[in-house]
Parts: C-alpha cells; sequence; structure tokens
C-alpha cells in the first residue's frame, strides 16, 4: 500500500494517479483509491445540518458548518464508522486478492478533516484516533505532499488561514514519513521522487 497525504491544492491526486499509471505500465497489479473528507452518510449529515445557523461555520468548506468542540469524539466515531466498510471494500479485499493500492488520502487526512470541522485539535490525541494513525503506520509507504501556503491556497481555493491550520495539524501527528514539496517541481519531477523513493528507499 502507497499512500499520498497532506494538505488541500498539494498535488495528491495528480501524483497518485500518476504513479497508479506508472505502476500500471511496469506490470503492477493496481487499484487507485481516494479518500472522501466526509463518508456517505456523514455528508448527508453535514447537509442537513447547514440547514440550521447553530451550525453554520467555515470548518467545512463544503457545507459551511462547523461542528461544536463538544461533539468532536462522537464526529470522530460517525466518520469512523463511515470509513470502515470503504476501508474494507476498496483496501483490504483488493489487497488480499494482490493489488498494490496506491491511496489519495487515508487515515491521517480523516483524523486532520475532524480536527478542523470540530475545531477541535485535541481530537488527535482521542482513543480512536490513535487507532486510525495505527492504520496508517502499517502502510507500506507514507509519503506527505506538501508546498507552500500561498501555491495551496491558488491551487485548491481554501483560505490561506485554514491551510495553515491543516498544515500544524499534520505536524502534530507526525509520522515517519517521507516529504515530496511540489512548490517549484513540476508534476513529472515529483512523480520520478516518488518513484526514486519505492525504487530506492530514497
Amino acid at each position: 500500500m502507497i499512500v499520498l497525504y497532506g494538505p488541500d491544492g498539494s498535488g495528491k491526486t495528480t501524483l497518485s494517479r500518476a504513479l497508479a499509471r506508472t505502476l500500471l505500465e511496469r506490470g503492477v497489479l493496481v487499484k487507485w483509491c481516494w479518500m472522501r473528507g466526509s463518508h456517505t452518510f456523514v455528508s448527508r449529515l453535514s447537509r442537513f445540518l447547514s440547514r440550521f445557523p447553530a451550525f453554520h461555520g467555515t470548518s467545512n468548506p463544503y457545507y459551511g458548518i462547523t461542528v461544536p468542540p463538544s461533539a468532536s469524539r462522537l464526529w470522530l466515531l460517525l466518520e469512523y464508522l463511515g470509513f470502515l466498510p470503504l476501508y474494507v471494500l476498496q483496501y483490504i479485499l483488493p489487497a488480499w486478492r494482490g493489488y498494490t493500492i496506491v491511496s489519495d488520502r487515508f487515515t491521517a487526512d480523516l483524523v486532520v478533516w475532524v480536527a478542523l470541522v470540530t475545531d477541535d485539535p485535541t481530537v488527535t490525541d482521542s482513543l480512536l484516533a490513535r487507532h486510525l494513525m495505527a492504520l496508517m503506520r502499517r502502510a507500506g509507504s507514507l509519503i506527505f505532499v506538501t508546498a507552500e501556503v500561498g501555491l495551496l491556497a491558488a491551487r485548491s481555493g481554501e483560505d490561506p488561514g485554514y491551510l495553515r491550520r491543516q498544515l500544524a495539524l499534520y505536524g502534530k501527528i507526525g509520522l515517519n514519513t517521507h516529504i515530496i514539496d511540489t512548490t517549484d517541481e513540476t508534476p513529472k519531477d515529483s512523480l520520478n521522487r516518488v518513484l526514486g523513493i519505492l525504487d530506492g528507499g530514497r
């Protein structure tokens, strides 16, 4: 399993898709996966809550809501329950069938997402978050994809302050990972760096 994770606008999707294509050309059996910010029923719940002024906010840029920090553990549990069936169907079963999984985002992104939506950075210290991070560490290769904040904002359309909060949370959870900074690189340059990591462990 190869996981590319990191802030919005860093180039994860472009890079992970290019990596999956390259591995396929090399004869590797590949499945590309994408982890959503919210999963099925949590997305529907977010859409429902957006109707109520009490939940209006900017922590969730897709639905214009903020979940109260007091509900952060509950929200993480809901996200976790939405994640489990996708994890089994998109990751576990294909891996058993011999596929190499290339994942655009994974559980670290889920933990960071919940911390942002609930405006509660302490959610990263919860028992459930630690379990999700343990799943992250079990992945074969972890590659953190990032860029300068101004470029992230230009690419993603997100507020720079929101992106700085994202980066701070990724720094807080801390993982032993390779780092690809796409600020001054072409997508091809970044792909070659990822391939170098996978081929030579650099």
